[in-house]
Parts: structure tokens; C-alpha cells; sequence
């Protein structure tokens, strides 16, 4: 009976200790639950600095310590620093400390949260943020000073006379300003990362404007060319225009089997019976024989081509090319009638244009040009006389003028405006010359945009027609060095 009460009493020992142990561990782990409860968990982290086990009070204070600290903002290869003081940003100490208990006790308070606490369970990571304030107005301020002193504009094409060629223009940068405030709002509120890579654009060079090219060949040719120059060169992209002399009356003679060929175009409605094409085409490709185009001048006045040269002339005015006519057929040694114009009765300047047949540089330009946008179904041919013009038949008139190729008779090289370009270039054009004047005009094809190039040269008695070839060669280069600059 002794032994089983011993037992018993030693039992109850034992339970008493063990709950003794249990109520201990509780109070011990109820202690720390409480501790806990002024710390933030693991996991956590404020303004983007981690903070576990940390007290509010103490985590405001490290905050106001960083927040202090100058923002360093990168424009490019330049560091700048930022300090708060200059936006009056502030930390909002109160504010910050409410933010923080109140997502503490999110976790749990209580028995709930005791039993929470217990169970070892850990919250999800989360980063919750400082309240804070700052002037934008004084940032975007700043941010204006900054732009103003690092900013670089773009440039525009500049010309080199002596290579005959332009240094493209070079892009600018310029701040976003918009796009970095955010980013630097973001640095400010943060305790870790307060380094900014500023939002700069790249701004595009400025596109040359055409009068860049006028500049560059006035100067040319008044360094190199003892004689009067016309120039006409149109942009067949934008329509942007210039010319040197572009009003005055020339000697046209080989020009003028430009008009004479598109008169024909008209009158057969760009679809020559067998015969006439040839005329066509050896009117179009022909160095310098005048019989096919005296031909066609006699279709155009049936069998007559003195009308045919009226007619032609009609039209040409009906086009507004009022500074151009074909007074006699080619080579006819009569007095031709006394044609007046605008470009042949100015006092300013006298090229002694041949009475037979004249032009200037721009209305030949405006010529190739109306028979460009023909052959893309468009322009002032097919406007001026519908149903008359097809693309096709505008663009089989522009290859063979493609075929045409002036070269010199004694080494078969490329000259006038093809002895300025590059191998394999595409050009529609004609030429003519006669003792005092060489021309020609065409249409440059470039993969970086076509361009109309119309170039008179005129020098009394200069001699061979080959001389002028240089000078022509040395506009055409340029004048294609402008329009394959980088955009």
C-alpha cells in the first residue's frame, strides 16, 4: 500500500514538473511573441532596406539617416548629385511610424496571433514604403537647369567646297524630363538605391535643307567656272527646289527633243505604231543626229514640221513651260521668227541664246519632272491632258532615255552628268550643245531618293564640247553627295 502511494505522489511530481516546464516554455515564448510584437518579421523590408527584427522607432530613425543622403543622377557620361534638401524633401516620421505598426499588426495580435507566432509561420515578404513629401515643382526645376547645361542640339549637314561633299549631321540629346522625375522620385523614397540613370533622348540630326546644295555650287562654280551657269535641281521626294540662273534663256537644240518626244507621247496616247517608236527611240538614245526628231516634228504637224514645231510649242505654253519654243526645225539654215519671252527679255543677264530653239534650266526641270510623276500615275501631264498620258507609256519614254549615254570618242568614258556618278547609277537624260552652250538634264535615281539635275554651261568659243564635261561631272557629284547624305 506504502509502494503504490510512493508511486503515486511521484507521479503527481512528475506532472506538476512537467506542467511547471510546460506553463514556463509558454511564458517564456508568450514573452517573446510580445518582444516580437514591437519587431518587424523576417522577410521585411521598408523604403527597399531590409528590417527584420527591427523596432519602428529605430527603423525612422535609420530612414532619416538615408533619406539625407544625395540622389547621384547619371545624364550620359555625366554624374550629377541631387540633394533632398534642394526639392524640400521630407520624411514624415509619424506617418511612417503609424505605417509601420499598423502593418505589423496585420500579422496577428493576441491569441490569434500568439497561436500564429507558435506555429513558426513566417508572413510573405513585403516592402512597404516611407511617407515622404517633395516639391515636384522644385525637381522639374532642377531637372530644366540640368537640361539647359547638358543638353546638345542636333546639327545639319555641313558643306566641304574644296571635296565637293557635306559632314552629315550629327543627333543631339536631350533630357526627358517628364520620364525622370518619376525615376528619381522613386531613388528618393528609397534607402538602398539612390543612384538615377536620367531618360535622355537621342534627337535626330536636322535635315539638310537643298538651299545647302545652291550655297555649295554657287561657290564652285564662281571659284571654277569663267562663264554663266544655269542650274535647276528639284527633290522628287519632297518637292523642295533650287536653281542658279534657273530663268534665264538658253540655247536648248538637243534639250528640246525632250518636249518633242512627250508631244508625241500625247498625240498617239503613249502608244507609238511600229514606226514612230523607232523614231522614238532614236530620237531619245541619239548623240547627235537630228533626222528622227526632225521626223517626229513632221508627224506632229502632219507632214508638215514647221507645224509640228507651232503645235509643240502650244503645248508647251498649255504646260506653263512659257520660256521655251522650237522656232524652225533642227538645222535649218533660215531666219527664224522673232518668239519673245520672259527669259529672253531680261536686261540682267544675256547667254546669246540661239533664236531657233531656247529654254531655261527650270522649265526643262519641270519637264522631267512631269514626265517622273507620269510614270507613277500621277502629276501635271496627266492633269493637263487626260486620257492622253499612261504610267506605262511615261516609264518606257523614261527607260529610253535611260539607254542614253553621251561618252567620250576617244576612250569611251562616261561624260557630262553620268561621268559624276557612281558605276551603275540610274539616269533619264539628254544633252545638247553648240558652239557657245553645253546642257544636260536628266533624272538621278538614287536608293536614298531621285532628284531632277539640269545643268547649262556657257562660254563663248570655249572649243570641244568635251571640256564642259569636268565642270558637269563635278555639279552632278555634288548634287548626289547631298541627296545620298544619311537621313
Amino acid at each position: 500500500m506504502l509502494d503504490s502511494r510512493q508511486h503515486t505522489n511521484r507521479a503527481w511530481t512528475i506532472l506538476i514538473l512537467l506542467a511547471s516546464a510546460v506553463v514556463a516554455i509558454i511564458l517564456w515564448q508568450f514573452t517573446s511573441f510580445q518582444d516580437a510584437l514591437a519587431r518587424m518579421p523576417r522577410g521585411w523590408t521598408v523604403a527597399g532596406a531590409p528590417v527584420a527584427g527591427q523596432k519602428p522607432q529605430d527603423i525612422v530613425l535609420k530612414l532619416g539617416a538615408a533619406f539625407s543622403q544625395t540622389v547621384t543622377l547619371h545624364y550620359r557620361d555625366e554624374t550629377l548629385t541631387l540633394s533632398p534638401q534642394e526639392i524640400d524633401f521630407t520624411l514624415n516620421q509619424t506617418a511612417t511610424l503609424q505605417t509601420l505598426d499598423g502593418a505589423r499588426a496585420q500579422v496577428g495580435s493576441g491569441s490569434e496571433g500568439f497561436l500564429y507566432y507558435l506555429s513558426q509561420r513566417v508572413p510573405p515578404p513585403r516592402n512597404i514604403p516611407a511617407v515622404t513629401t517633395f516639391s515636384e515643382e522644385k525637381l522639374r526645376a532642377f531637372l530644366t537647369s540640368v537640361s539647359q547645361n547638358y543638353d546638345q542640339p542636333p546639327t545639319t549637314a555641313a558643306p566641304l567646297i574644296e571635296e565637293l561633299r557635306f559632314v552629315p549631321g550629327q543627333p543631339g540629346s536631350e533630357l526627358d524630363v517628364s520620364a525622370s522625375v518619376p525615376l528619381i522620385a522613386a531613388a528618393l523614397q528609397s534607402a538602398t538605391r539612390r543612384d538615377v540613370k536620367l531618360v535622355v533622348k537621342t534627337v535626330p540630326p536636322i535635315p539638310p535643307k537643298l538651299r545647302l546644295l545652291r550655297d555649295l555650287l554657287d561657290a564652285y562654280l564662281k571659284r571654277n567656272f569663267n562663264g554663266q551657269a544655269g542650274v535647276y535641281i528639284k527633290d522628287l521626294q519632297t518637292g523642295e527646289e533650287i536653281g542658279l540662273n534657273e530663268n534665264v534663256a538658253f540655247s536648248g537644240f538637243g534639250l528640246l527633243k525632250l518636249p518633242i518626244l512627250i508631244e508625241t507621247y500625247r498625240r498617239v496616247n503613249s502608244r507609238p505604231d511600229d514606226a514612230t517608236l523607232q523614231l522614238v527611240k532614236e530620237t531619245a538614245t541619239s548623240e547627235s543626229d537630228n533626222t528622227a526628231a526632225n521626223a517626229l516634228l513632221q508627224r506632229l504637224g502632219d507632214n508638215d514640221a514647221y507645224t509640228g514645231a507651232d503645235r509643240l510649242n502650244l503645248s508647251t505654253r498649255y504646260l506653263g513651260l512659257v520660256d521655251t519654243f522650237i522656232a524652225t526645225p533642227y538645222d535649218q539654215n533660215v531666219n527664224p521668227p522673232a518668239i519673245v519671252t520672259r527669259a529672253n527679255s531680261r536686261v540682267d543677264i544675256n547667254t546669246n541664246p540661239d533664236p531657233r530653239m531656247q529654254t531655261t534650266p527650270e522649265d526643262m526641270g519641270i519637264l522631267l519632272e512631269m514626265l517622273y510623276y507620269c510614270s507613277k500615275g500621277g502629276g501635271a501631264l496627266m492633269v493637263a491632258y487626260p486620257n492622253a498620258f499612261t504610267s506605262d507609256g511615261c516609264a518606257r519614254l523614261l527607260n529610253y532615255l535611260s539607254q542614253a549615254t553621251l561618252t567620250d570618242p576617244n576612250g569611251g568614258a562616261p561624260m557630262f552628268i553620268r561621268a559624276g556618278l557612281p558605276a551603275g547609277t540610274r539616269v533619264a537624260n539628254k544633252w545638247g550643245w553648240d558652239s557657245e552652250t553645253r546642257t544636260n538634264a536628266g533624272i538621278v535615281f538614287t536608293p536614298d531618293g531621285d532628284f531632277v539635275l539640269v545643268i547649262f554651261l556657257r562660254q563663248p568659243n570655249w572649243g570641244n564640247w568635251q571640256l564642259a564635261s569636268p565642270t558637269m561631272a563635278d555639279i552632278t557629284r555634288t548634287a548626289y553627295n547631298y541627296f545620298t547624305l544619311p537621313k
